[in-house]
Parts: C-alpha cells; structure tokens; sequence
C-alpha cells in the first residue's frame, strides 16, 4: 500500500496510529518540551471530539503514512466565529522530505478546513492560520529544519507572516510560553468585490 492519509478518530487502530506518530514523527521534531502538545492531550481533544464538544469548531488530527511507516501529520482546528483555520502543528519526517509530502499533508488539512466551513453553512474558510518557528528568534542550532528554509516553503504554499509579535500560550501548567514563533496566515476568501483581505498580512 502506497501513501495514505488518515483522519484520527478514537478508534483502538486509530489510537495505536496516534502512539507511532507521536513516538516516530511529532516528538522527535518537536523537541522543545514547551512547544510539543502532549500525547495524553491530543487523546482527551479527540475524545472531545468524538462526544460532539467542538459543536460547529472542529479539531483534527491526520497522520501519512507510507507503505506501513509513518511520515508525517497534522493537527488543526477550525474556528466557526472567525470562519478560520489553525494548523497548529505539521512534520514530515527527514527521510520522507524533498517529495511534496508536506504540501500534499497541508491540502488535506486545508480541505478538511473547508468542509468544516461548509458543514455550518460557509462557502468555505475566510483564511488559515500557521505557527512556525521566526527564523530571526528562534536558536538555529536546536531547530530541526533550517527555519529561513522552513519560511521560504511556507511561503511558497501562500503563507505570509503576520506583523505583529506572537508568543504561543503555555499548553498545560507544566508548561512555559514560547516566544520563538511567529504565525502566518493564507488568505482564501476574500470581502466583498474581493479588494479587502480579512486578516492583514506582510
């Protein structure tokens, strides 16, 4: 079987596909302990979502795997208020790179924002929102991936930072801030006769 992409629900294969990407993929790219979500919190988000506690946001967790092994993921939401999305955290492991897969991961998670939108009655998302590492804050020697190269594929998957400073609140109480980020936004739908963007961006 070639690459697939799964959207994680609460099911016992699904849990056991959370544990690899978790062990194999996301921690080992996200070695900043402030920065990384919990397993135990990504397993109770799911749960919530599968108890209908999201209502008309939505929380999503998608994992590619490759001829059995596991290459990267995405964890996003939708926020029905904004009509927005949030990627809040997307890998490809080293070995996986140079292939695509990382646009390919995020048309999923794109898609998957879209049909939110729709589910509540939007045409579709108004924009996406994505935390990066700022290539001018963060410490070039822990970061797992050249942060200016990481910003230029961001930008050239229509990403553009947003001008204003950004800290990422503490994840649980055991946690820190995390100042090294900074977040950029793709514009999909546009106000009115289409001149005036919802979010401002540089």
């Amino acid at each position: 079987v070639g690459l697939q992409f799964h959207e994680l629900t609460t099911s016992p294969a699904h849990r056991v596909l959370l544990r690899r990407f978790y062990d194999d993929a996301y921690a080992p790219e996200f070695p900043d302990p402030d920065e990384r979500e919990s397993l135990g919190n990504i397993e109770r988000y799911l749960d919530l979502k599968a108890q209908g506690w999201y209502g008309d946001n939505a929380y999503h967790v998608t994992v590619a795997e490759d001829a059995g092994a596991v290459v990267g993921g995405a964890i996003a939401d939708y926020l029905a208020a904004p009509n927005a999305g949030v990627v809040e955290f997307l890998v490809v492991t080293p070995a996986a790179r140079g292939r695509g897969l990382g646009g390919r991961l995020l048309d999923v998670t794109e898609a998957a924002i879209a049909a939110d939108a729709r589910r509540v009655g939007r045409p579709g998302a108004d924009f996406v929102i994505a935390e990066i590492n700022d290539p001018f804050r963060v410490d070039l020697a822990a970061d797992n991936l050249d942060p200016f190269l990481r910003a230029r594929v961001w930008s050239g998957w229509g990403y553009r930072k947003l001008d204003f400073p950004y800290v990422q609140p503490a994840l649980s109480a055991n946690q820190k801030p995390v100042g090294h980020l900074l977040l950029a936004a793709k514009i999909l739908r546009r106000e009115g006769n289409g001149t005036k963007p919802r979010a401002s961006c540089v």
